[in-house]
């Protein structure tokens, strides 16, 4: 048995934090498009604290505010004393990532708030004004930028936050830019020597991924076959979470087994990641004939991930159900299913190990100084909860744009 969609969004109150973690990411992975998430996200963290509601409480970020959880948000920035620095950058993060049209109902209200950080304060007007551009004057925008950055392949040169937000403002008129968006990504590119399609074509996948354009699923996937690097690999990666439907499903699908190992890593975490039936049924189809470990497990962690008791089948059929990388995802999904699982306990009990094991680690860690000896009389930084599961190339929760590894990872170990 499978729980609900409206059984899942309750679960974000279970008194398990297991089970709170993986309704959250069962909507906020796949770019759930609810706005009826926020609010018990909301009621969660009144009613737990906002470190310990979440382990990823940044991935909130990936869904849509409502006028109300948006205020919520403003409000916290407006009492003294009471939220600390990492809780500030954290909200002013999830403020930042508000659509345009719900930042430009409440800018006199957001824009005064006097504990808005000021990076904050000039993306929320950035996204307001060019809420007001054409699309088309956008569009120019962002073909200019790539045009001057075209011999640019330095990532630090180009700056990815402006173009995802111009992007963004194309994305409000729909599919009218559909034709353009595919033309861009049918392009066979030769090389990318003095060509903005080095930077063009990562923004046309996010286009394809934020107006859910079927057609360009096929795209997609060639694209990451062809593997143009790391930035077009993720952002195709997203893009084709984001579609999610049928079409997608099958464009990652097809070819898999014989596809080269880099398209099998990004192929298999976008079908993680993507929600419903045919996804569950294409992922244990995959598993019957694949051979690789590392994607069985990953074939397992898509049932998991969509919360489906056939997951924990499948886990026992192949011995993995006490393997680390499944166990939190076994928990939930048992939980959530209500399907007959005896090694329940018994995982519950291993997680509460490791867990005691890494809040050791991180006490050791946090009391050694730069020379290794322990600290005495001396204020310690502990390590920020909410960016302990962010992978170095995911993108920063900061709100930035740019990958975690480029941008706060560094800071955070320098702490």
């Amino acid at each position: 048995m499978k729980p609900t969609e409206q059984d899942i969004k309750q679960a974000l109150l279970h008194p398990d934090p297991i089970v709170r973690d993986a309704a959250l990411q069962y909507f906020a992975l796949s770019f759930s498009r609810d706005p009826g998430i926020w609010p018990v996200a909301v009621q969660a963290i009144e009613q737990y604290g906002w470190d310990e509601a979440f382990s990823a409480v940044w991935l909130l970020q990936n869904l849509p505010q409502t006028d109300e959880t948006l205020l919520w948000l403003a409000e916290l920035l407006d009492e003294p004393n009471r939220q600390s620095t990492t809780s500030l950058i954290r909200i002013c993060a999830m403020i930042s990532h508000a659509n345009a049209e719900l930042l430009g109902r409440h800018e006199p209200k957001l824009v005064d708030c006097k504990r808005l950080r000021g990076d904050t304060r000039q993306v929320i007007l950035e996204k307001i004004r060019l809420h007001s551009v054409p699309a088309d004057v956008c569009w120019k925008e962002l073909e200019d930028q790539c045009e001057r950055h075209k011999n640019d392949k330095d990532a630090e040169q180009f700056d990815f936050a402006r173009a995802s937000r111009l992007a963004e403002a194309i994305s409000r008129e729909g599919d009218r830019h559909a034709d353009k968006v595919m033309s861009i990504l049918s392009q066979k590119i030769e090389s990318f020597e003095d060509n903005p399609l080095l930077w063009l074509e990562i923004f046309a996948a996010q286009l394809a991924g934020l107006i859910r354009l079927e057609s360009a699923a096929p795209l997609l996937a060639a694209s990451l076959k062809d593997d143009h690097g790391d930035f077009m690999n993720e952002q195709c990666t997203e893009a084709l979470t984001r579609i999610s439907g049928e079409a997608a499903v099958e464009a990652i699908a097809r070819d898999f087994h014989a596809a080269p190992s880099h398209y099998r890593l990004y192929a298999s975490s976008a079908l993680r990641n993507m929600r419903g039936e045919h996804v569950v049924a294409k992922a244990l189809d995959l598993l019957e004939g694949e051979e690789d470990w590392d994607a069985q497990v990953k074939f397992i962690g898509t049932a998991l991930a969509n919360l489906d008791a056939r997951g924990l089948r499948a886990a026992r059929d192949l011995e993995m159900d006490d393997l680390p990388q499944l166990r939190r995802g076994l928990i939930a999904t048992a939980v959530l299913s209500g399907e007959d699982f005896p090694e329940l306990e018994q995982l519950r009990e291993a997680e509460q190990e490791h867990q005691a094991e890494v809040r050791q680690q991180q006490e050791w860690l946090g009391g050694l100084g730069a020379s290794g000896k322990p600290v005495v009389n001396q204020t310690v930084v502990r390590p920020v909860k909410s960016y302990a599961r962010v992978g170095r190339n995911d993108r920063c929760p900061c709100g930035s744009g740019k990958k975690y590894k480029k941008c706060c990872m560094g800071k955070e170990e320098s702490k």
